[in-house]
């Protein structure tokens, strides 16, 4: 399991970000964090088989979405 922080690059992008986040098939999870002066970050939570998936693949996919200004890792887990 690896959590992102995915930043938009203007205030109100982070809607069309979660929209274009659901078609990534390894996310799971989507949450808006309130930052400062109305902008919002969007935490994402991934699953991945640790064997057989590459987690850059997906961060690259994330980092490529429209309005995506910077993307943070937060952490990577085991989940089994």
């Amino acid at each position: 399991m690896a959590l992102y922080r995915v930043y938009p690059e203007e205030p109100g992008q982070e809607i069309q970000i979660a929209e274009e986040l659901k078609n990534i098939d390894k996310v799971k999870a989507i949450e808006f964090e309130d930052l400062a002066f109305g902008l919002r970050a969007i935490k994402v939570g991934a699953v991945f088989d640790d064997k057989n998936d590459n987690p850059e693949e997906t961060e690259e996919r994330i980092r490529n979405i429209p309005h995506v200004k910077n993307l943070e890792s937060l952490g990577v887990s085991l989940i089994s």
